[in-house]
C-alpha cells in the first residue's frame, strides 16, 4: 500500500531543519577558528621564547643552565600548543564538512544545481537513451539530485538501482529501510562524513578488491615458493648440524656460501616484484582502513529490518569480521615494509639475504588473499548499499509530501497516480496532475500546444517510475504501478559520422523499443512502459501519421503500457488507434491584443483532445506574421 511520509519530517519545516544545523555548525566553526588563532600565537610565542632562551644559555657561562632549562620548558609548551592547534584544525575540518553536508541537502531541496557536486558515473551503453531522455545522470539530473554517496561502490549501487529490474520483495525491503533510516538524521550525517573521509583522496577500494580477487603472484610461480622454502630450510638445517658438531667447518662454509649466492640471485631477479606488491597492498590497505568507521556504522543498523539484516550479513559471520581481518592483513604488510623503517632497515636487509624473509612474508600475504580475498567485494558492496539507501532515505525525509509507491504485478495493469509531479522541479513551481496510464491494450495520448507541458509530464512519469523501482519515494500523494521495463524515445540524436539521419536514428530506436516489448512479453515477468515524445518528426505529416499508428499498434499488440505526446491531433481519430487511446491535453491562455498579446500556461492536464494550437499565435507575438 502507498505510504504517507509526512510523519517522517521534523516538527519544524525541512528547510528550517537544515538552516538551523548549518547555522549551528557555522557558529561552532567560528569558535574553533578563534581558538586556533590563539593557539597559533601561543605556538609562535613559545617557539621564539624557546629559541631566545637557548641562545642566551649558550652565551652566558654563569646562568647557561637556567637558559637551557627555560628553553626546554618553552619547547615543551610549543609542542603542547602545536598538538592543541592540530587537534583544533582537525575538529574545524570535521565541523566544516558537516556544514557542507547540510548545505548540500538544502541545495537539493532548492534544486540549486550549481551548489551540488556532479558525480562522474559511467552509464552502460544500453541505458544511454533512457538516461538522456529522462535526465537520469549528469548535470541537473535525478542522480545528482538524489545521490549523497561518496564512495565508488555507493555511487555504482545507486546507479544500478536506477536502471535495474528488482523483484517486488527487493523493492519492499528497500522501502522498509527507507522509512526506518529517514528518521535517523544524525546517523545518516555520520555516514556521509565517514564516506567523505574515505573519498578525500583516491578511493582505493576498487584497486584493493581487484588485488584481493586476483591470482596470487607466487601461486603462478610454485617453483619460486618451494625454492625459497628449500633455501631457507637447508640453511637452517646446515646451521643446526654445524653447531651440533655433525658438519665440518669447511663443508658448512662451502654449502652456506653456495646457499647465500643462490639467495642473492633470487633476490636480484625476483625481489623487486615482492617489494612492489608490498608497496601496492600497503597503500591500498591503508586507504581501505579508512572504511573502519563505515563498517562500524553498518554494525549499528537496526536488526529488525530485512534490508539491514541482509546488508550486515554481507560483512561475514559478525559485523566486526572485516575490521579483524583487515587488521590481521595490516600486521602482515607492515612486516613486509620493515625494510623501509630507519634503523631496522639494515638488519632486515641482512635477514633478507640470509633467510629470504620477503618471500615468506609474501606467502603469508597470499594465504590471507586466498582465504579471505573472496569476501572483500561483499564488504564494500555492503557499504555501497548503505550509502544508496541513505540517499533514498534523505529524499524521503526532505519531501514529507511525497509517498512510497505500491509496486505490485499481482493485479496491476496500469500506472496510477494522484498529484503526480516532476521530482526535479522545486515544490513552489511543480504543478501536479492525476495521471493514469492503462489498462493494457490502451495508451495515453497527450496533445497540446508548444511549451504547454507535454514533455514534462512524460518525464514526470518516467522519473517517478525509476524512483519507485529503486525503492524510494515518488513525487505524488498516491502511486501504484506494476513492475515495468522503461523505454523512451524523446531526444533521439542523428549520427552524421555514421551516415545516420535523424529520421533513421529514430526509426532504429523505435525498432529497439518494439523488440524489447516483444521479448518482455515472451518472458512474461513484467511490462514494457514506453514514453514517446513527438516521434518521427523527420518526415512529412501524412507518412508520419501512418508510421506512428503502426509503431503504437505494434506496442499495443505486445501488451505494453505507455504514453505518447503529439501535435498530430488526427491520431485521436485514427481507426487503428481510436479504440485504444485515452485522450488528455494541455492548453495555453492568451491575453492582450496583437504585439501586446501574452501567452501563459497553467500546466494542468485535462481530458480530451487539445482544442487549440499556438504556432501561428507565437508567430504573431514575435512579430513574424507581417514579415
Amino acid at each position: 500500500m502507498t505510504t504517507d511520509l509526512a510523519t517522517l519530517s521534523p516538527s519544524t519545516s525541512v528547510v528550517d531543519f537544515y538552516v538551523n544545523k548549518i547555522n549551528t555548525y557555522h557558529d561552532q566553526l567560528l569558535d574553533l577558528q578563534h581558538g586556533n588563532k590563539i593557539y597559533t600565537r601561543l605556538r609562535l610565542i613559545t617557539f621564539l621564547l624557546a629559541a631566545g632562551c637557548f641562545f642566551l644559555g649558550g652565551t652566558n657561562d654563569v646562568s647557561g643552565w637556567l637558559g637551557y632549562t627555560f628553553a626546554l620548558g618553552f619547547g615543551f609548551g610549543f609542542i603542547v600548543f602545536a598538538s592543541f592547534h592540530e587537534a583544533g584544525e582537525l575538529r574545524a575540518t570535521i565541523v566544516r564538512q558537516r556544514r557542507i553536508i547540510n548545505e548540500q541537502q538544502l541545495a537539493r531541496l532548492q534544486r540549486a544545481w550549481d551548489k551540488l557536486p556532479v558525480p562522474s558515473i559511467k552509464v552502460p551503453d544500453n541505458y544511454r537513451c533512457i538516461s538522456d531522455d529522462l535526465d537520469l545522470f549528469g548535470t541537473s539530473s535525478l542522480f545528482q539530485f538524489v545521490s549523497s554517496a561518496q564512495t565508488s561502490f555507493g555511487q555504482h549501487t545507486l546507479r544500478d538501482w536506477f536502471i535495474g529490474s528488482p523483484t517486488r520483495a527487493e523493492i519492499v525491503a528497500r522501502q522498509q529501510a527507507v522509512v526506518k533510516f529517514a528518521a535517523e538524521t544524525q546517523l545518516r550525517e555520520e555516514l556521509a562524513l565517514s564516506a567523505w573521509v574515505v573519498s578525500r583522496g583516491t578511493d582505493g577500494s576498487p584497486a584493493f578488491v581487484a588485488w584481493a580477487e586476483g591470482v596470487p603472484w607466487l601461486e603462478s610461480r610454485p617453483w619460486l615458493k618451494w625454492l625459497t622454502r628449500a633455501l631457507t630450510g637447508s640453511l637452517v638445517f646446515l646451521s643446526v648440524l654445524f653447531f651440533a658438531g655433525l658438519l665440518s667447518r669447511e663443508f658448512f662454509f662451502l654449502a652456506a656460501t653456495l646457499n647465500l649466492v643462490t639467495n642473492i640471485i633470487v633476490n636480484v631477479t625476483c625481489g623487486g616484484s615482492t617489494h612492489e606488491i608490498f608497496t601496492k597492498v600497503l597503500y591500498r590497505q591503508q586507504v581501505v582502513l579508512h572504511y573502519s568507521k563505515l563498517f562500524k556504522l553498518l554494525a549499528q543498523l537496526p536488526d529488525d529490518v530485512t534490508f539491514f539484516q541482509e546488508t550486515q550479513a554481507m560483512l561475514g559471520a559478525t559485523p566486526s569480521e572485516p575490521l579483524a581481518l583487515l587488521q590481521r592483513l595490516s600486521r602482515i604488510v607492515r612486516l613486509g615494509n620493515l625494510r623501509k623503517a630507519g634503523l631496522i632497515g639494515l638488519p632486515y636487509l641482512i635477514f633478507q639475504i640470509v633467510f629470504l624473509v620477503d618471500f615468506h612474508i609474501l606467502t603469508l600475504l597470499e594465504f590471507w588473499q586466498r582465504h579471505h580475498g573472496h569476501k572483500v567485494r561483499s564488504w564494500f558492496e555492503a557499504v555501497g548499499r548503505l550509502e544508496a539507501i541513505a540517499s533514498l532515505a534523505a529524499l524521503a525525509h526532505d519531501h514529507p509530501n511525497w509517498t512510497l509507491p505500491d509496486v505490485d504485478n499481482t493485479h496491476a495493469d496500469r500506472v496510477q497516480s494522484k498529484a503526480l509531479g516532476h521530482p526535479l522541479l522545486p515544490d513552489d513551481v511543480c504543478i501536479r496532475n492525476d495521471v493514469v496510464v492503462g489498462p493494457k491494450n490502451s495508451f495515453l495520448l497527450v496533445s497540446g500546444s508548444n511549451m504547454s507541458g507535454k514533455s514534462t509530464m512524460l518525464r514526470s512519469l518516467g522519473l517517478n517510475l525509476v524512483l519507485a523501482q529503486a525503492g524510494g519515494p515518488v513525487c505524488a500523494t498516491e502511486f501504484s504501478t506494476p513492475r515495468v521495463h522503461i523505454v523512451t524515445s524523446m531526444r533521439v540524436q542523428d549520427s552524421l559520422e555514421g551516415g545516420v539521419s535523424f529520421f533513421m536514428a529514430e526509426l532504429q530506436r523505435l525498432k529497439e523499443i518494439i523488440d524489447q516489448a516483444k521479448e518482455t512479453q515472451e518472458k512474461n515477468d513484467m511490462l514494457v512502459f514506453y514514453l514517446l515524445d513527438e516521434i518521427l518528426q523527420g518526415t512529412n505529416s501524412v507518412e508520419r501519421h501512418i508510421a506512428v499508428a503502426k509503431v503504437i499498434g505494434k506496442l499495443l499488440s505486445h501488451g505494453s503500457l505507455g504514453a505518447v505526446s503529439t501535435h498530430d491531433l488526427g491520431l485521436a481519430n485514427n481507426p487503428e488507434l481510436q479504440h485504444a487511446c485515452v485522450l488528455v491535453h494541455f492548453r495555453e491562455t492568451f491575453t492582450g491584443e496583437s504585439s501586446a498579446k501574452e501567452m501563459s500556461f497553467d500546466y494542468k492536464m485535462r481530458t480530451g483532445i487539445a482544442p487549440t494550437t499556438n504556432a501561428l499565435k507565437l508567430l504573431e507575438i514575435v512579430g513574424l506574421d507581417s514579415t
